[in-house]
């Protein structure tokens, strides 16, 4: 869900809410302040902490702040994005003003991957995983484009060592201006959809909501 208002001084504000994909009750919400990511435990209206002194509790398996790391001193989340599916269901996506999508491990807070703009200045404005996990889309630039990507080739190559989040600690992000201004990502969409002729905001997937519950059984 993101919701988007004016306010009084004409800034345009942004609130991105996602649930996980599997757990009914941890809610991710981004905002502007600076696009940092807070779960919440919605049945305890407290925020994830592996601090928290229920042992039963799921938000006890999850940090409370995700802050992914930009070029900009502030920027806001224009896009959040739970990936469904067992092997990945901790792992989220966040995407800022600035153009460039954050993956982390929901479970211990470590950047496992950083996917830039295809070039300087091109804007990335909303991002969704498949229903299966196994595909992440981007809507790119201002002529309709979305970007398709293997899930496992970007938590593999974009990842900072490759492997997965169990394996490696993380994916470093650039320590300097122009270290962000030449920063490239090494892996590329396998395919890339046109068809609309302006800027794409919205993308969606259909969930499959049965066939996970029956798996799960």
């Amino acid at each position: 869900l993101q919701i988007s208002y004016l306010n009084p001084l004409q800034l345009t504000v942004k609130e991105l809410l996602a649930w996980h994909s599997r757990l009914p009750e941890i809610l991710a919400v981004a905002s502007d302040d600076g696009a940092s990511v807070r779960l919440f435990d919605a049945r305890t209206g407290g925020e994830a902490s592996k601090n928290s002194s229920s042992s039963n509790s799921s938000s006890s398996s999850f940090v409370a702040l995700l802050t992914p790391p930009s070029p900009a001193p502030r920027c806001a989340a224009i896009s959040l994005a739970w990936c469904p599916g067992k092997k990945s269901e901790n792992l989220i996506a966040v995407g800022s003003d600035a153009d460039f999508v954050s993956f982390f491990d929901a479970s211990s807070g470590k950047l496992l991957a950083l996917l830039p703009p295809p070039s300087p200045g091109v804007e990335v404005n909303e991002a969704v995983f498949s229903s299966d996990g196994t595909v992440f889309a981007r809507a790119v630039g201002t002529h309709g484009a979305v970007e398709l990507f293997s899930v496992e080739e970007l938590l593999e190559k974009a990842g900072g060592g490759g492997g997965s989040s169990s394996e490696k600690g993380g994916a470093p992000p650039p320590s300097s201006a122009s270290d962000w201004k030449g920063f490239r990502c090494p892996v590329k969409p396998f395919a890339t959809l046109h068809g609309h002729t302006s800027t794409v905001f919205a993308l969606s997937t259909v969930q499959q909501r049965r066939a996970q519950q029956e798996e799960q059984e």
